[in-house]
């Protein structure tokens, strides 16, 4: 390699660097697909979502938890090292890249996260139409509750 080869090697590499470190988000799954502005958009109907267990939604893309508690929409991405979060077919959560595993209420269960996701408000009306707002964030552990027809029965 001769010297202006390498020289322009290296402009390349600040460059690529710099614009890196402008975007802050370059080569990380972030919440791609989730619309920061705000605004309540429906992304299913409950009698299509299984109970306990987690779906992914693609538009906008995240996470979608059914359990007796209720529902509810969180990050699909991981708190460790902000990769995209899989959803495997039985339901459970898992990082394909670090092997982080999160149950249902977006708690990390194993590997190297130790941050819970970010849940979104989450709404369902009494027909069962669910829908979410990813510009406001709740506390976790605040489901969207079931209309009275999908609660369980109490013995």
């Amino acid at each position: 390699m001769t010297r202006r080869e390498c020289l322009a090697w290296l402009a390349r590499a600040a460059a690529a660097g710099m614009a890196l470190a402008h975007t802050g988000r370059c080569a990380f799954a972030e919440d791609a697909g989730v619309p920061k502005g705000g605004g309540s958009v429906k992304i299913a109907d409950l009698s299509s979502v299984k109970n306990a267990r987690a779906s992914e939604i693609e538009k906008p893309n995240l996470i979608l938890s059914r359990t007796n508690d209720g529902v509810a929409c969180m990050s699909i991405t991981c708190t460790h090292r902000r990769n995209k979060l899989n959803v495997d077919t039985d339901g459970s959560i898992v990082c394909p890249v670090h092997n982080s595993t999160f149950d249902l209420t977006g708690k990390p269960t194993g590997g190297p996260a130790t941050s819970s996701l970010t849940w979104y408000k989450t709404e369902i009306n009494e027909d069962g139409a669910i829908s979410v707002d990813t510009g406001r964030t709740v506390d976790q552990g605040k489901w969207a509750e079931l209309p009275s027809w999908a609660r369980p029965k109490k013995k």
